[in-house]
């Protein structure tokens, strides 16, 4: 650290011909560029890229140049030599973190493709296996394609809709809710125990009124943990069902992302 600022030696050798992006890379931990790159995704979708005004050719012509750029204003600050690897430094990190980066902005698209915003229709309906001419050359544009299954924007719109309706049917945040108030009355419970040994250190009568509270609060907040766990089985089991619906959803959601990075990267490779 640096007046408070992390920073990044990406020095090298006038002479040298070997760039080793990445040992510059493992100066830093993983999160640091991955909190960095999910906060460019949005800006970046936003303005440069935004997809109620923009095509797919325009989006593959530009995105990657935009976002080497986006990281190149990250990076450049962190700098505190004249003798730098910026450059090829910034494109290495896109390379590294292309996948990352397409699976945000594929979270980003599916939010858009369920709030029906004008134009993403068309972007997604791009891939779709017809030839089409680029530069003079007809190439055949990829489909969205997963384990065999083909999505278009109607089929995907149909399959967040259902996972959307799903959550809001069966209050899915409420049943999660219930395992984080769980643990809560366990930690509570333990921080309990930890207080009663503590008054045990000290000797504390146990017939005083402090000890006395403090082992009737013990015996409500175990009683509360007893029903609630009972509760929680048999919801458990009434809900098992749910659940795994819920999972499903929740994977064909992720499949749709996969398909859609991969077509994508597909058309990527024909231009």
């Amino acid at each position: 650290l640096v007046d408070g600022q992390i920073h990044i030696e990406l020095v090298i050798e006038k002479s040298s011909k070997e760039l080793d992006l990445e040992f510059i890379y493992e100066k830093e931990p993983p999160e640091f560029y991955e909190n960095s790159f999910s906060d460019i995704v949005v800006d970046v979708l936003k303005n440069q890229l935004n997809l109620s005004s923009i095509d797919n050719m325009f989006f593959h012509t530009h995105y990657k140049n935009i976002f080497i750029s986006e990281i190149k204003k990250i990076i450049e600050p962190l700098y505190n030599s004249k003798e730098t690897l910026l450059d090829p430094f910034c494109e290495f990190l896109f390379n590294k973190y292309q996948d990352y980066i397409l699976l945000d902005i594929g979270e980003k698209i599916m939010i858009l493709i369920l709030g029906k915003v004008p134009n993403i229709a068309k972007f997604i309906n791009f891939y779709n296996g017809n030839p089409t001419s680029i530069n003079g050359q007809t190439i055949e544009k990829p489909n969205i394609t997963y384990l065999e299954n083909v999505y278009t924007y109607n089929s995907i719109l149909s399959a967040l809709n259902n996972r959307q309706n799903f959550i809001t049917k069966h209050n899915i945040e409420k049943l999660e809710r219930g395992d984080f108030l769980l643990e809560r009355m366990k930690k509570s419970l333990l921080g309990l125990i930890e207080k009663r040994e503590e008054l045990d250190k000290q000797k504390v009568e146990e017939t005083s009124k402090e000890y006395q509270d403090l082992l009737f609060d013990i015996d409500i907040t175990e009683r509360d943990i007893i029903n609630r766990e009972n509760r929680k089985k048999k919801a458990d089991e009434e809900n098992a069902s749910l659940k795994e619906e819920y999972q499903q959803l929740n994977d064909q959601k992720e499949d749709i992302k996969k398909a859609l990075i991969s077509a994508i990267k597909s058309f990527d490779k024909l231009l």
